[in-house]
């Protein structure tokens, strides 16, 4: 019996412990859930006044102040007008070309450029004709040329282009926006600019007519709002005008070669040699030609002339002119640049080797004057250049 009894009160202690283990987690449990309750309310009423401002299906937020923005980009009238983004155009902002506001500036820009390029070819003491390869090589329109050109906001609002040789390029009159589209749009501008005015010929005709002051207000006038540029009329314009068409003066004949050749044709390389050894010659000036070429004949008569013309000048007439038929003798041996033809090679006593010409200079010796001008420079030159670039010595083929 008494064993009985202490296993009932066993199982009760067990039990009564049990309760209250049981008690303790419910109260834990709702606990937690008032708790989260509380800061679900919470939240939900920090963010009521925020309810009504959500966008609709992707409509418009808004704020306090009263302004209105879109969720992808702010409205351009909403840029602020004194900070470092400040409002420009569409064009100004995605345009590939220059936008006609900005033309006058951009050409002004152009101008200035092609000036400087072709005064850094003249000499400092005067000014000199420029050869074609010359003058179209200092135009061309390259993106880097302008690559200090952009766009300032003035302090009045005002927008324009800056950069060397413009106005308003200062660092204290405004922000400027340099690179981007700019340089390209002024590169593209400046070929548009070339091709109105009959090409590089044309624009460098303009600039040595106008000279480095005028050349940009002529260039300029039509971008700038002043008058048209003078065009050349057409034919057809011009005989409306003129109807009866004057007779034109007969071309004037040219002289005839009559008499004995005063060039000599060279069959050997070796006779270069017998020529510049003898006393009475200084030079021996040689031309390759060949006869298939079709401009070889009138190149020839040409040079026939100018030939005849140093015999009668006193400081030419050490001067003598060759030719070889390249067709039958080739070059002798000797290498041309870019094997351009025809060529002309100049030997000079006392000069271990022949002297040569470029290419575009080689391309530009087509009359009597061409051969005479660069034999004349040459006298002056004789004995006077870098020898480490032009050796002194026997000539040895």
């Amino acid at each position: 019996m008494y064993r009985t009894r202490r296993l009932l009160a066993h199982c009760a202690l067990s039990l009564l412990l049990l309760g209250a283990l049981t008690g303790a987690v419910d109260v834990d449990e709702d606990n937690d859930a008032d708790d989260a309750k509380g800061v679900k309310d919470e939240n939900e009423g920090a963010f009521d006044e925020f309810e009504d401002q959500v966008p609709k299906e992707g409509g418009n937020l808004e704020d306090t102040s009263g302004t209105t923005t879109t969720v992808s980009r702010l409205q351009r009238h909403e840029l602020p007008e004194d900070g470092f983004i400040w409002p420009t155009t569409d064009a100004e902002n995605f345009e590939d070309t220059l936008d006609p506001v900005h033309r006058c500036k951009g050409c002004q820009a152009v101008a200035y450029q092609i000036n400087a390029a072709l005064m850094e070819l003249m000499p400092k003491d005067g000014k000199r004709v420029l050869a074609e390869h010359e003058y179209t090589e200092a135009m061309e329109c390259k993106v880097k040329t302008y690559d200090d050109y952009g766009l300032k906001k003035l302090e009045d609002s005002s927008r324009v282009i800056v950069g060397p040789g413009l106005p308003h390029s200062g660092q204290d009159e405004g922000s400027t926006f340099g690179g981007g589209k700019w340089p390209t749009r002024i590169a593209r501008y400046c070929g548009q600019l070339i091709g109105e005015n009959d090409d590089e010929p044309g624009v460098y005709k303009m600039w040595v007519d106008h000279g480095s002051d005028g050349f940009s207000d002529m260039l300029c006038s039509p971008s700038c709002g002043g008058g048209k540029r003078a065009k050349k009329k057409d034919p057809e314009e011009e005989e409306e005008e003129k109807p009866k068409k004057k007779k034109r003066k007969a071309a004037k004949k040219e002289e005839p070669l009559d008499g004995p050749p005063q060039v000599t044709k060279i069959y050997d390389k070796k006779e270069i040699v017998k020529l510049v050894k003898k006393k009475k010659i200084k030079f021996v000036f040689l031309l390759f030609c060949a006869p298939s070429f079709k401009g070889c004949h009138k190149l020839q008569q040409e040079f026939e002339r100018a030939a005849r013309a140093a015999k009668k000048n006193d400081e030419m007439k050490e001067i003598k002119f060759a030719w070889a038929d390249t067709d039958s003798v080739g070059t002798f041996d000797f290498t041309l640049d870019k094997d351009v033809l025809p060529a002309f090679l100049l030997f000079r006593k006392g000069y271990a080797a022949p002297k040569g010409m470029s290419p575009e200079e080689m391309l530009q010796m087509k009359e009597v004057g061409d051969f005479l001008n660069y034999l004349q420079n040459e006298l002056g030159e004789y004995m006077q250049d870098d020898e480490e670039n032009f050796p002194r010595g026997k000539l040895e083929l």
